[in-house]
């Protein structure tokens, strides 16, 4: 062991109930899935749908979520796994790895959506040159493009999210006694949350049924699985291994960027900093607060959750 200590060494299991664990992970799995569906069914299904501006408040809140995870959920587990002193020297030697690989993130982030919107002006120009000679045509570019980022934005999400929900699903099945039960009822909200923020972002790609009920089905299995895998596992289970910090401590990083990335840019910059919607003359002023307290209260509410999960 590189840290060389007892300090290094597993944790000792203290009143385990796998009953209580395989109770937790079906609660888990109901309200991940509950979270992630009610969005999706208000677009399936218009008579459900609320007023404009309770989705308004439902999308913005989602952002809020987006960005309140990865700084307060995902940047300090990493940082505290990469600078874990049973990794050896190297937690010395380079203090901030943690965020060197989130940074890294973000950059390969802002690279794939270059690259993605580079070749969709590029064959749009084509296509269109292509036409000049012949019958006017509806420049539905602009609405490609936006569908696009969208379906871009929700794909990166859904990962991010879900790797994320495993690693702390992994952490609700090793624990026990008194640690299970805060973790537990910590993350109930915690999925709960993060399925509206997922659900929000599906419906903005204009999705089939299928595709729609595979996103939100996907990320509700996430955090379960994590947990049948620490429920497995927890005999053997050392969070102080090497190999369990720098897999944890690089994931967490990782996802942090991409999470971080998503909620500025494509969520929050493009969704409310530069929409029209939002910015032109006469926009309506229930909408736009609308926007910005969903944003706070999605931040806020995953904040507070900060301090057990």
């Amino acid at each position: 062991m590189e840290g060389g200590s007892a300090a290094c060494s597993a944790d000792d299991l203290e009143n385990y109930s796998v009953g209580d664990h395989v109770g937790g992970l079906f609660i888990i799995l109901a309200c991940g899935g509950l979270g992630a569906l009610l969005p999706v069914l208000a677009y399936r299904f218009p008579r459900l749908k609320p007023y404009d501006d309770v989705v308004t408040f439902g999308n913005f809140f989602g952002a809020g979520v987006v960005l309140a995870t990865a700084f307060i959920h995902m940047i300090p587990p990493a940082i505290a796994n990469l600078s874990n002193p049973c990794l050896g020297p190297i937690t010395e030697d380079y203090e901030p790895l943690a965020l060197l690989i989130t940074m890294a993130a973000i950059f390969l982030m802002q690279l794939l959506e270059f690259r993605q919107h580079q070749h969709q002006v590029q064959h749009h120009h084509h296509h269109h040159h292509h036409h000049h000679h012949g019958h006017s045509h509806p420049d539905h570019g602009g609405d490609d493009t936006a569908r696009s980022r969208s379906l871009v934005t929700m794909i990166v999400f859904e990962l991010g999210v879900a790797l994320h929900s495993v690693i702390i699903g992994v952490s609700l099945g090793v624990v026990g006694g008194r640690e299970f039960t805060t973790l537990l009822v910590a993350l109930v909200f915690h999925q709960f949350f993060e399925g509206l923020a997922l659900g929000s972002a599906v419906v903005l790609t204009e999705p089939t049924a299928r595709a729609a009920f595979a996103a939100a089905g996907a990320f509700a299995l996430s955090a379960p699985l994590g947990t049948a895998i620490g429920i497995g596992a927890r005999a053997s289970f050392n969070a102080n291994a090497t190999a369990t910090l720098w897999l944890l401590g690089a994931f967490e990083a990782l996802s942090g960027g991409t999470l971080i990335y998503t909620a500025l840019v494509e969520l929050i910059t493009y969704g409310l900093t530069l929409s029209p919607r939002f910015a032109a003359r006469g926009a309506p002023a229930g909408s736009v607060a609308a926007a910005f307290l969903g944003m706070y209260s999605g931040a806020a509410a995953m904040s507070v959750l900060g301090k057990w999960a």
